[in-house]
């Protein structure tokens, strides 16, 4: 029944910060006087072109990992993959497409087709 005048800290406010008048004058600044990182680039510079291996459009893709989980089943594929000494990566591309805000509307059925 007393809880307002048993916790007077409920009346103890936080100055308000200024955030967006601080961040609109950064976006300002920065459309009318261009970005000061960007402003100092060196036209110099070159960079080098990247070399595109040769490869058949028409072929067949090479047998990969995909194949191999195929071939083994799930508990021998992990037991090679534990055993393997080289490090293995995969394509992130559908993960990150899920955790997108268009992704979270759509089903995977659908993406795929696309």
């Amino acid at each position: 029944v007393n809880f307002i005048k048993q916790n007077p800290d409920l009346f103890v406010f936080k100055a308000p910060r200024n955030r967006a008048t601080k961040l609109v004058t950064n976006l300002g600044d920065v459309i009318v006087n261009g970005n000061p990182d960007v402003k100092k680039s060196d036209p110099t510079k070159t960079f080098v072109k990247p070399v595109v291996p040769k490869f058949n459009p028409n072929g067949s893709y090479p047998e990969g990992t995909k194949d191999l989980l195929t071939t083994l089943g799930p508990d021998k594929f992990a037991q090679w993959l534990k055993a393997e000494k080289k490090i293995h990566f995969t394509d992130t591309t559908m993960r990150d497409a899920h955790q997108s805000l268009l992704a979270t509307r759509m089903r995977t059925y659908d993406m795929l087709k696309v």
